[in-house]
């Protein structure tokens, strides 16, 4: 034996919610000299067999070589919710300590590496990594992508109550694996449910390590902010953001999910382009977080950058390449031991080697400079693989998708006949924002909301007109948006009037860093702490079951 075996244990406290045992078993090889052990964080006691404790390092000097031990007892969370991690006492959703340890051995063997392998003595499943496991009562469901071969375990705990169902879960996870042709695949990846029944979780989900993930058990596969993708993409990208690159990490899992729900046909074209194309912050430089008015920036005008972006790497490779093609140059700088942080002048670079262009321009516009870019209204503009159909049979690109059901609360009227109405010119040109400066297409700009062809002020829009609704972006003829609700009247550029943010009153704990404040910001983290509604991006109350603004439940 060459190298230093460690064996991690994990097991419940079932009389100490909160807190699991881990056990670290070691055999070391005949020419090691010592070895050293240290914690970083989370352990709130410790036994150690063959081993000195000093502080948070443990270290052996020798001895025994065999079944030499340290058990830790390891703190999950500081109350349910609060960390993105739960133990319950009688499961677990958690992750593993973070570590580092040194040794010295003498020249006349080889150089040992640690080899670490996990086991769950009772019921759990743990990711091949160790850095995410569920421990506890469970039931599994497995699937295997066909042209990568990843497998996939999807866990649900008996607490948990899926909202969706387990084989379209997979399917979605499984038609992922194939079409994100990025490299960085997994031999196998877990997928845990996260229980939603009186847990205030921090996220919808979380991706930790190379291969692991939760999502919470409320979440759904038909939805534009899909989640169960969006973790997994996580787990193909080879590379670390940094402040200035947070943007691309999430605007790019937030948008090949949504691309891939659009692809898979569970998603209709205009809900897609919506979400894509949601309000853009006002004054935000992705560059720079320090202009965001919280992180949900990284991910709202993260996926907008993300979606032009590809939309200009297609037209200029004549839909040879994607942004696909632009993550896996990033992710051949990388491997599971090694993933290096990643520079905006790094992506700037990829996409230039995949356009053979130069990118300089666009880059300092959108993303050194406050300025958000049109995204292309052409459905055939948009794939998840370079030269794939631009839609899927069940997807018509050019007629108008089905309305959905007007809201119960809503009277259902009889419309009134219509004269044939008159088509509004499409501009055959970008023009520039006299407000913001974007430059778009669109009549409405995308950035700000002014309405570029002018219309006279405080009049509603006439029956029969088309309109495009300011909020989600649909374009309905109708006085009621049939997407979101929205009543399209009064302000002629369709915006709602300026709200003031909502004062908290009580106060109320963080769900990122756990601090208790009556603060619309968190005073730790800066999280803002009042709901954004997913639909129309209304900002609400903490207390607020549904949006003020188009009634969307907050809580969904």
């Amino acid at each position: 034996m060459s190298d230093i075996r460690c064996t991690v244990s994990l097991e419940l406290v079932t009389d100490d919610p909160g807190t699991i045992n881990i056990t670290y078993k070691f055999d070391f090889p005949d020419h090691l000299n010592w070895f050293a052990f240290t914690i970083i964080d989370g352990w709130n006691g410790i036994r150690t067999r063959g081993f000195e404790i000093d502080g948070r390092t443990c270290k052996w000097t020798g001895g025994e070589r065999s079944e030499q031990s340290i058990r830790i007892h390891y703190g999950v969370n500081n109350g349910p919710g609060t960390t993105g991690y739960v133990d319950t006492g009688e499961w677990a959703i958690t992750r593993l300590p973070n570590l580092s340890w040194q040794w010295s051995y003498r020249s006349t063997g080889p150089v040992p590496e640690v080899t670490e392998r996990y086991r769950i003595p009772g019921e759990g499943v743990i990711s091949n990594d160790g850095a995410v496991a569920y421990l506890g009562p469970h039931e599994e469901y497995v699937d295997t992508a066909p042209k990568t071969g990843e497998d996939f375990r999807l866990v649900v705990p008996h607490d948990a109550a899926l909202c969706d169902d387990p084989v379209d879960i997979l399917s979605a996870l499984t038609r992922a694996s194939n079409s994100l042709e990025v490299g960085a695949l997994n031999d196998s990846v877990v997928a845990i449910a996260a229980p939603t029944g009186g847990y205030r979780w921090a996220s919808k989900g979380r991706q930790r390590g190379d291969s692991g993930f939760w999502v919470r058990d409320d979440a759904v596969t038909d939805e534009t902010n899909e989640t169960w993708v969006h973790e997994y993409v996580h787990t193909r990208q080879l590379f670390n953001k940094t402040d200035g690159t947070y943007w691309f990490k999430e605007g790019t899992a937030d948008y090949f999910a949504s691309l891939a729900a659009l692809d898979r046909g569970d998603i209709e074209f205009d809900a897609f382009h919506g979400f894509l194309t949601r309000r853009a912050d006002s004054g935000a430089v992705l560059a720079d977080p320090g202009t965001w008015s919280s992180n949900s920036t990284a991910y709202r005008q993260g996926r907008r950058t993300c979606a032009a972006l590809d939309c200009k790497i297609c037209e200029m490779t004549d839909g040879e390449s994607t942004l696909v093609d632009v993550v896996a140059r990033l992710n051949e700088d990388g491997d599971a031991d090694d993933t290096p942080d990643v520079s905006n002048r790094a992506i700037r670079e990829a996409v230039e080697a995949v356009t053979d262009a130069d990118m300089s321009d666009w880059f300092s516009k959108y993303v050194r400079a406050a300025r958000a870019p049109s995204v292309p209204r052409e459905r055939k503009m948009f794939a998840l693989q370079a030269g794939s159909p631009a839609s899927e049979p069940t997807l018509e690109t050019d007629t108008e998708p089905t309305p959905e059901p007007e809201p119960e609360t809503e009277p259902t009227t009889e419309p009134e006949p219509t004269p044939e109405p008159t088509p509004e010119p499409e501009p055959e040109t970008a023009r520039r924002c006299p407000v913001c400066d974007t430059e778009t297409t669109d009549r409405l700009c995308p950035t700000c909301g002014h309405e570029l062809d002018e219309a006279p002020t405080g009049e509603p829009p006439k029956s029969g007109t088309e309109q495009t609704c300011p909020i989600c972006d649909t374009e309905t003829k109708d006085p009621l948006c049939p997407t979101c609700g929205h009543e399209l009247k009064e302000d002629p550029t369709g915006r709602e009037p300026t709200r003031e943010p909502p004062e908290l009153g009580d106060e109320i704990a963080c769900p990122v860093c756990g601090t208790e404040t009556a603060e619309r910001l968190c005073p730790t983290c800066g999280h803002d702490l009042a709901p954004r509604c997913p639909v129309c991006d209304s900002i609400g109350s903490p207390h607020d079951e549904h949006c003020a603004t188009c009634g969307r439940c907050l809580r969904s």
